[in-house]
C-alpha cells in the first residue's frame, strides 16, 4: 500500500506546483501596464450586433513576424461608436531601440472585417495619453 502512496504524493506534489505558477501573483499584476483610448469610423453606417473590436499592440520593426503582437485585446459587442478600449500588456516584453503601434479592426461573427485602421498609430508605452485609432471602411461584405 506504502508503493501507491508514494506516486499519488508525488502526483500531488506536481499539481499543486501546477497551479501555483500558473496563479497571477500580485507582483504580477503591478508589472502589468495599459493603454487607454478609443476607436471610430466616421461613416454613418449601423453595424451588425455580432461585431467585435480588436485592438493590438505591434512592434513596427517586426512586422510580419509572429513576435510583432505584443498585446492583443478582443471586445465582444462592443458599445459605440467610438469603441472604448483598454489595452493591458507586459512591459517585459517591450524591447529598447523599437517602435510600437496600435491597430484596430472591426470583425463580424463570419469573420468579415468591416473597419480597419489603414495607418500605424504610433504609440508610446507608458504614456498615460489616451490613444485614438480612426478606421476606415473595408469592402461591404457580400449581400
Amino acid at each position: 500500500m506504502s508503493i501507491r502512496l508514494v506516486p499519488l504524493s508525488g502526483l500531488s506534489a506536481l499539481l499543486v506546483s501546477a497551479c501555483a505558477a500558473t496563479s497571477p501573483s500580485a507582483t504580477d499584476n503591478r508589472s502589468a501596464a495599459q493603454i487607454h483610448g478609443s476607436a471610430y469610423y466616421v461613416e454613418r453606417i449601423a453595424l451588425p450586433p455580432d461585431i467585435a473590436l480588436d485592438v493590438q499592440l505591434v512592434n513596427t520593426r517586426l512586422a510580419d513576424t509572429p513576435l510583432a503582437v505584443v498585446a492583443r485585446q478582443r471586445y465582444e459587442h462592443p458599445q459605440g461608436p467610438p469603441y472604448k478600449f483598454t489595452l493591458d500588456y507586459d512591459p517585459a516584453k517591450l524591447q529598447p531601440n523599437m517602435s510600437y503601434a496600435l491597430f484596430a479592426t472591426l470583425t463580424d461573427a463570419d469573420g468579415h472585417v468591416w473597419f480597419v485602421t489603414d495607418t500605424s498609430v504610433p504609440v508610446t508605452p507608458g504614456s498615460k495619453d489616451t490613444v485614438e485609432l480612426r478606421m476606415v471602411r473595408t469592402t461591404p461584405p457580400p449581400r
